[in-house]
Order: structure tokens, then sequence, then C-alpha cells
């Protein structure tokens, strides 16, 4: 008997998947490591500030049914992903959301961001009410919406949101009818891909 459980507590440890919800911290995920939250708000920096989300490993929500993400930034936060942040539900979704924040927000991608869902507005980035001096996208990167209905963006920037420069050395592709949103500074070296004619970066 105590074989089985020491058997059992190895595997477990070796894993290194956690479920729960982190707030108002330093995040640093490691590479082979999981933190995950079935419904969302994986992690929320809602007061106090400023972090740092740094992720090797993955950060995920898998079965959102409505309105939410898997990361909520309010704010001051600089995040840097060379793994991968997930996120996949039935609609309203977003991966990373940056909202009613005044802070100096900042973002780093050497790895894959992307949403999943079958319905309307999913979003990998989303800002809202709220400011970012740069996206970085590095080669072989990827920021990306699949299988969306309709109304969604790889990049979306709307009411009151802005990102100073985006630059893209790799992928930003919106799978389906998505678009891809901003009224700053865009540098693109690389692919930008959408299954609509309206693309484009707004004045």
């Amino acid at each position: 008997m105590r074989k089985i459980f020491t058997s059992i507590l190895i595997f477990f440890l070796s894993t290194n998947t956690f479920s729960e919800q982190l707030s108002n911290q330093d995040v640093d995920i490691t590479s082979g490591s999981t933190l995950s939250n079935d419904s969302g708000l994986t992690i929320q920096q809602l007061t106090g500030g400023p972090y740092t989300i740094e992720n090797a490993g993955t950060i995920e929500a898998s079965n959102i049914t409505s309105n939410s993400s898997t990361i909520r930034l309010e704010v001051d936060t600089t995040v840097t992903n060379s793994g991968l942040i997930d996120t996949a539900g039935s609609k309203n979704l977003n991966s990373i959301l940056f909202i009613v924040n005044s802070g100096s927000n900042s973002l780093t991608n050497s790895g894959t961001i992307q949403t999943e869902t079958s319905g309307n507005y999913g979003q990998a980035i989303h800002v809202q009410d709220a400011t970012l001096t740069e996206i970085y996208n590095a080669s072989n990167s990827t920021i990306k919406v699949t299988d969306s209905a309709l109304n969604s963006g790889a990049i979306r920037v709307n009411t009151g949101g802005e990102i100073n420069t985006i630059t893209n050395d790799g992928t930003i592709n919106n799978n389906e009818n998505g678009y891809f949103d901003n009224k700053g500074t865009f540098d693109n070296n690389n692919i930008i891909t959408t299954k609509q004619h309206y693309s484009r970066v707004r004045e």
C-alpha cells in the first residue's frame, strides 16, 4: 500500500499541474508546469502592482461558458510568455484582458497565445480602457484565434484602449471571421492572416 501511494505522489509532483487562481502577485510558471482554472480568471491582477507574469509553461482556462478571461489585468503588469497561454469555451473569451488599466503595461510573446471558441467575440489579446506601451510577437511565435463564429480578433483594441507599438516578427492569425485592430504604431515583419477583408490598423 505504501509503495502504491509513493508512486502516485511521485507522478503528481512530476506533472507540476496546479488548479487554482492567483491574484495580485508576481507569477512565474516554469517550463513543464501548468497553471489551470477551468472557469477562467486563472490569474487576476486587480490591485497594487506593478507585477510581472513570466510563463515558460502553460497558463490555461479550458471550459469558460461566457464572458471571462484566462488572465485579467487591471493594474500595471509586464507579461513575458515563452510557453502557452490558452483559453477555450463557448463565447466572449479572452486569453489576456487588459481593462480599466492606467499602468505601463507591455507584452512580449515568444510562444503561443491562443483563444479557441465556437461562439462570438473571441480575443487572444483584448485591450479596453487601457494602454500598452508595446506588444512584441517574436519570430516563430503565434497570437491567434481559432474556430470563432463572428467578431473576433487576435488583437482587439476598443473603448478607450491603445497599444503604442506593435511589432510582429511571428504570426498573428485570425483564423475565422476576425480582425486585427489598433490605432498605434504597427511594424509587421512577418505574417498576419484573416478571412475577412477588414483586417486593418485603425487610424
